[in-house]
């Protein structure tokens, strides 16, 4: 019903010629009629912004093509411009199930505290294929900073988030200088006292795959590192850097990078190297 709150969907496309289209179609056939669509393709150098510009008349999206900015810096710019009570991000390369809006709407409105919610996502591959249907659904969790900080417990699948527009416009949005935003988004939200919970419902498909930010170890370090740094007076910041720095050598090493695998390595003392994700790592370096 139009009387229901407006939901801003926020996706930006970054060379997603393949996937675009499944993702606009999933969010126009969802079961919650009140959405507006903001679609921004950030630079694409493939045929996305043709694709867009098809999906945008004929789904009377709001469309904007413009030069390469960052993610970060072209979410703030799209809450400046969204109408909707509520934020939901995405990927251009994801899927909606057809009653997420409906869902996370409901609760948010029932419970008015709630500042972000999320939830589960079935991966996918290129081709819409599960990749695995033995995977693992948390329960309903409340999230909060502290499980957060030292990954003790889960958190939400990113692109599965709604977020109150109040409450993030309040604080500041996203910082433009860390490009990874998720993470920097739950931490501040729940280190000031924001209430984040996790449904145990599966929102969306999620897509592996060669492009996937994770998989770029360099960018991710810089990332996390960045938004790790205004928390190193917490107490276990050491703790929460060391786990972080091991398991960025062990994927650094996966990836046969070893410039970057030996850099992460020089940050971690030779008393703290005594353990099976640092063994990992150097076997995967030189076997």
């Amino acid at each position: 019903m139009k009387s229901d709150p407006l939901v801003s969907v926020i996706i930006s496309c970054y060379n997603h010629e393949r996937y675009i289209k499944d993702c606009i179609e999933s969010v126009v056939s969802q079961s919650y009629a009140n959405i507006e669509i903001l679609v921004i393709d950030d630079g694409s150098k493939d045929n996305s912004p043709g694709i867009l510009k098809a999906l945008a008349e004929k789904h009377h999206i709001n469309l904007v093509l413009q030069e390469n900015k960052g993610y970060s810096t072209t979410l703030n710019e799209a809450i400046q411009r969204s109408k909707g009570d509520y934020i939901c991000p995405m990927g251009s390369d994801d899927i909606m199930m057809p009653d997420k809006t409906e869902k996370q709407v409901r609760l948010m409105e029932r419970e008015k505290d709630i500042s972000i919610c999320g939830g589960n996502a079935l991966i996918i591959n290129n081709n819409n294929v599960i990749v695995n249907r033995r995977q693992n659904f948390p329960e309903y969790r409340e999230i909060n900073f502290d499980t957060l900080f030292r990954n003790t417990g889960y958190g939400i699948v990113a692109p599965t988030a709604m977020l109150r527009k109040s409450d993030i416009i309040k604080e500041g949005c996203y910082d433009p200088n860390i490009p990874l935003e998720d993470l920097y988004m739950w931490l501040k939200m729940t280190y000031r006292g924001y209430r984040m919970v996790g449904l145990n419902d599966v929102l969306i498909y999620y897509r592996k795959h060669d492009s996937n930010t994770y998989k770029n170890t360099a960018y991710m370090i810089n990332s996390i590192t960045k938004t790790l740094q205004p928390y190193e007076k917490e107490a276990g910041f050491k703790s929460v850097e060391l786990k972080y720095n091991r398991s960025a050598f062990l994927n650094a090493s996966k990836n046969k990078d070893r410039e970057l695998a030996f850099s992460i390595l020089k940050k971690i003392k030779l008393k703290d190297r005594f353990c099976s994700k640092v063994f990992r790592g150097i076997l995967k370096l030189y076997f």
